[in-house]
Order: structure tokens, then sequence, then C-alpha cells
């Protein structure tokens, strides 16, 4: 007697079949036969449409971060050197002889 391929198996194989279809279809259309059959996929689909958008947005995003250098490590050339400490000011005043307002009132 021949063993039936388990649920997993049938599952994979279809897959499989599904994703070669999907390649030559890829293969045997010119890139406006591809345009036009995704707008119309779009126009009888749009829900499904719009979440594979989305889908493929966020898979890209995920990507172009994971490939993307750490930059709170790296010190731009604007940056010239690492953070102030706390308890150092953020900013000093260019020259000692500012004039400063008289009794906290601002000008």
């Amino acid at each position: 007697m021949k063993a039936r391929p388990s649920g997993c198996a049938r599952r994979s194989s279809r897959a499989q079949r599904q994703i070669q279809r999907f390649a030559d279809t890829l293969e045997q259309k010119d890139s406006r036969e591809l345009v036009n059959d995704v707008r119309t996929f779009a126009r009888d689909n749009p829900t499904t449409f719009l979440a594979a958008c989305a889908a493929a947005g966020f898979a890209a995003a995920r990507l172009f971060k994971a490939g993307a250098p750490d930059a709170s490590m790296e010190f731009s050339a604007a940056n010239q050197g690492p953070p102030p400490r706390v308890d150092e000011p953020m900013f000093r005043a260019s020259a000692p002889d500012v004039a400063q307002p008289a009794g906290g009132e601002f000008v």
C-alpha cells in the first residue's frame, strides 16, 4: 500500500506549486501586462490590495531598519563630539559681557 502524505506535506506541496505558477506568470508577462493585472486586482479587491501594500511596507521598513547602521554610535562632523554631561550647561554665552535683563524681566 502507498502511504498518503501528511497534511503539512500536502500544504507545502500546494504552496510550492502556487509559487511556481506565480514565478512562471512573472516570467512570461511584460511589465505593462503586470501593471494592468495589479490595477485589475486592486480595483476588484481594494481591501486585500491595501492590506498587502501595508504588509509590504512594514516588511520593507523592517528590512531597511535592520540593514541601517546604528546612528546613536556615530558622531557626525556637525556634532564634533559626545553629548554634554548632565552637570554641564548645554549652551554657553559666547562673550562674557553679554547684557542680562535686570530683575529677571525679559525685554
